[in-house]
Parts: structure tokens; sequence; C-alpha cells
């Protein structure tokens, strides 16, 4: 049997959850696989002190964040940053390699790309390197010398890394993976009735429209006060998934009523997304993928500077989102969409091909079989753009270069 280890890292939730879709797949096909956090390799004070300091960042100065990402997307700052990182996770990497001697690498986080790319330099490791870029769009961070496989997202992300020097045909355009239970939700989501169903099991009105708001597993949602609006003055019903921000959750635990539910971290977010009307959320990679393949309509709101910024904008280009850095905007359209018959509400919008649902089981063939995978894979994903009236409110589409923030 195929041996294939996996290496994410807990930055957010979109490396972990990309990995999980894969080693699902990967399991089917009966891989034996084995998921490595590279968080966790490092001393827990070290570790501690690492993702307290990025929390803390990408809550109270995003901007900071912003320069930090296009510091490292330069290639001298890159070789820097990566020899350090080399020095503390070589050894181990390497102790990993050789008790679990693996066929194949896959990696749905740029670091431990680099460290493999840096032991097979030396001559440490001949293992085949893959890379599951996890955002539409291409950060320098993950263009490594020895990367035998891409498996990007989109055409454009594809495009980005022909620029950046990466041979094309170790670009295979998959789409970004996530996990099958996509593919079973769907048909909730799709049918009315049972999407009525899994409403009132969920103790929610199946009639009310519903606002589904979440920042992530970080819950990274702006400022308590800005949703306390929202619910007070929008006649709907709304779920706040406050991720693992458990300050959040204390302030909003006391607007919780019969058309409010506040949650913490949840590992059903995929139920919520079936029960929704409308999803105001950040712009990760896998967020915005999840809810394309639901056709659940996307208000995205203060994209933090870098990937998300990036992923909101392709988003909008899309159709798949609209894009907002006002909160009294972001208020306003909720109302305007609530104020619409809630049948109107009802009508979700439709992507052509729902492609999204079938890149975990491209990477994972890719994986087990990259001789034998078919021409089609190497072929670009269907992402036409979908546009439909949901609420009154149009999604307008952007030309690819276009970002509109409202």
């Amino acid at each position: 049997m195929p041996r294939v280890l996996l290496f994410t890292a807990s930055f957010g939730s979109g490396h972990n959850q990309a990995c999980k879709a894969v080693k699902e797949r990967l399991q089917e096909q009966g891989a034996v696989v084995k998921e490595v956090d590279l968080v966790e390799l490092f001393h827990p004070a070290f570790r501690w002190i690492v993702i307290f300091l990025f929390l803390q960042v990408m809550k109270k100065v995003p901007w900071i964040y912003g320069v930090f990402y296009g510091f490292l997307a330069t290639s001298r700052s890159k070789s820097f940053v990566e020899r350090q990182l080399f020095r503390l996770g070589k050894r181990k990497v390497l102790s990993i390699l050789e008790s679990f001697r693996p066929d194949v690498i896959c990696n749905t986080f740029p670091t431990s790309a680099g460290i493999v790319s840096e032991l097979r330099a030396r001559g440490m490791s001949t293992v085949r390197n893959v890379v599951v870029i996890t955002d539409y769009t291409a950060h320098g961070h993950w263009v490594h010398q020895n990367i035998d496989l891409y498996c990007v997202a989109s055409d454009d992300v594809r495009i980005e890394l022909e620029r950046k020097g990466v041979p094309a045909h170790k670009i295979c355009v998959t789409g970004l993976p996530i996990r099958k239970v996509f593919n079973e939700i769907l048909e909730i989501r799709d049918k009315p009735v049972r999407r009525r169903q899994l409403r009132l099991k969920s103790g929610m009105d199946p009639d009310k429209p519903l606002i589904l708001i979440m920042g992530g597993g970080e819950g990274i949602i702006g400022k308590a006060k800005v949703w306390e609006s929202i619910i007070r003055t929008v006649d709907a019903q709304f779920v706040i998934v406050c991720g693992q921000n458990r300050k959040l959750y204390k302030k909003l635990r006391d607007l919780e009523s019969n058309h409010v539910r506040v949650l913490g971290y949840r590992c059903d977010i995929e139920q919520w997304m079936a029960m929704a009307d409308v999803l105001v959320t950040k712009a990760g990679g896998l967020t915005i993928t999840e809810a394309a393949s639901l056709g659940l309509p996307m208000l995205l709101f203060r994209p933090i500077p870098g990937q998300e910024h990036a992923n909101a904008c392709y988003a909008v280009a899309k159709g798949f989102a609209q894009l907002f850095d006002s909160s009294t905007d972001i208020q306003r359209v909720i109302a305007e969409m609530v104020a619409r018959s809630d049948k109107e509400m009802g009508v979700h919008a439709r992507m052509a091909g729902r492609d999204f649902l079938n890149a975990s089981v491209r990477v994972a063939e890719l994986l087990l079989n990259p001789e034998g995978a078919s021409n089609s894979m190497k072929t670009v994903v269907c992402q036409q753009s979908y546009i439909q009236r949901w609420g009154g409110v149009g999604l307008q589409q952007y030309t690819d270069s276009a970002c509109e923030v409202r």
C-alpha cells in the first residue's frame, strides 16, 4: 500500500481542512496516511509565542500582517526566513521521513514544502514533494526548487506560478480540496423539505431568513458592536460562529434569543452552511470554496491584507461574493435582502459545473498515481461565474483584475 505523509499547520483552519479533505480520499483508496502538524514539532513555549503573536497581529493590527506578507514575497527575505525555519524543523522532519518512510509527501502549508525541498537539495531525501496551495493566489513562499507538483485552485493561480518561474508541467489545476461531507450536505441544501427539517432539528425557524456569520477557526470577524447593531435592527435570525475566539463569544452571548444563536468552534459547520440563506465571513480560501460548492451567497467583510484580500478579489471577480469594508454598508445590504420576500431569500445562487466537490479526488489521484493521471487532470477546472438575484440584491460580476470594496 502506498504511504503518504501529509504536512499541515495550525494557523487558522484552512490548511488543516484541506489536509483532512485529501486524507479522506487517500484512505478511501487504501493508502497509509500520516498527518503531521508542523506547529506541533516545535517546542511548546516557542509554539505558544508564535501562535499568540500571530493571532494578536491578525485581530488588532492586520496591516502589519499585510506588510509581512509582502516582505516574504521577495526572494531575498524568503531565503532568510526559510533558512531559519529549516534550521528549526530540519531534524524533526527528517526523523519523521526516516521512521514513516513515505512514498510521497503532500504539503498544505508552504514552510514544510520548503523544508523538504532543502532536504532534497542536500541529498537527505528523494521523496516526491507535492504542494496543495490553499488560497486563490500564489504567494512566493509556496515556490521552492524541489517541488514535483503544484495542485492549485484555479487557472489564475497557475498563471501566477508560471510568472514566478514554475514550469507549466509541474502545475495542475485541481481545484481546492474540501471534505467529502460537502457532497452529502449538498443534497440537504438542494431539497427544501430536508433543509426545513434540519432547521427545525437545530432549533431554528424554518421560514425566517437565516444569516450565518463566521470568521474562520479563530473567529476573527471584527468588533462585537458591529454585529450587535445589525442583529438588533434587522428582522432575521442569526447564527454567529465565534470559532476559538472566546472573548468574542462571551461578548455576544448576551444577544442570544429565539432568533440569535452564538456558537463557539464547530465541527459541523457544513450543516449551518446548508441551512443559511447568506454567509457573512472573512475570505479564507477554504471557506470561500465550501460556500461556493453549496451555492451559498457570500458577503465578505474586511478581509485581512495578504491572501485573504486576494481571495476576496478572486471571489468578487468570479461572481461568488460581494466585498464590504464598511459596517454601515453591509448592514444596509443585509436589511435590503431581508426586506424582500422570504421566498426570494430561499433561492440559491448556482455555479456551473460544481467542480469544487471533486477537487480532493483529483489531488488524491495525482498523489497515488502521478504517471497514470489522465490528461484531463491537467486542464483548467471550470470556474465559471454565477450571477443570480438573491434577496433582491444582484451579485455583480467584475473583471478578473477588478476588486471593488463597498
